[in-house]
């Protein structure tokens, strides 16, 4: 399914929009619902955790900037997306967000657990730490592979005005026609 969202986003002219956040950051899942057609959004939740690989476990441990609850809402963030616009008990929070999706929550609990879990929050810290400039705060914004303070101000004020000012295709979404 991947493969045909890149193939059809490179026939459209598609945006690349990358967010380095944790879950406690603002949002884009309204930005990412009004211009899915016309925009690739990579979220990478990690934030300004710090990691420490422990030898005798072969796991890493994660330290998040706001505790435990955001550690733990970053591993879940990327099967519910839901999980971003509230507040209050993490796992209560995806539990409700699982059942309002269809969405089994054990499965995601078993695997925010395992070690492909802990890999994945891994690989996370690893696209969090290549960024170019390193982010010095979170939300930090990309847009094409390029961070600018531009970008990040336009970000913050209006994402979706953002991206259809950036957009070079001809099929316009109606999100676009109504922010102009």
């Amino acid at each position: 399914m991947r493969l045909i969202l890149i193939a059809w986003c490179i026939m459209v002219f598609c945006i690349d929009l990358a967010i380095t956040a944790d879950t406690i950051c603002p949002r884009v899942w309204p930005a990412y619902q009004a211009l899915s057609s016309i925009v690739n959004i990579t979220f990478i939740p990690y934030g300004n955790a710090k990691e420490l690989f422990r030898p005798e476990t072969g796991l890493w441990q994660f330290y998040c900037q706001h505790g435990s609850d955001e550690c733990l809402g970053n591993i879940i963030h990327p099967f519910i997306y839901c999980t971003e616009s509230n507040r209050g008990d993490v796992e209560q929070i995806a539990k409700e967000c699982a059942l309002k999706s269809s969405i089994d929550y054990d499965k995601i609990s078993t695997c925010t657990k395992s070690k492909l879990g802990n890999d994945l929050q891994h690989q996370y810290a690893l696209m969090t730490d290549a960024l170019q400039p390193q982010h010095t705060f979170v939300p930090w914004v990309t847009l094409n592979n390029e961070h600018t303070a531009k970008i990040q101000e336009q970000a913050e004020d209006n994402l979706i005005g953002l991206l259809c000012d950036t957009y070079k295709g001809s099929n316009i979404p109606d999100a676009c026609k109504k922010s102009n």
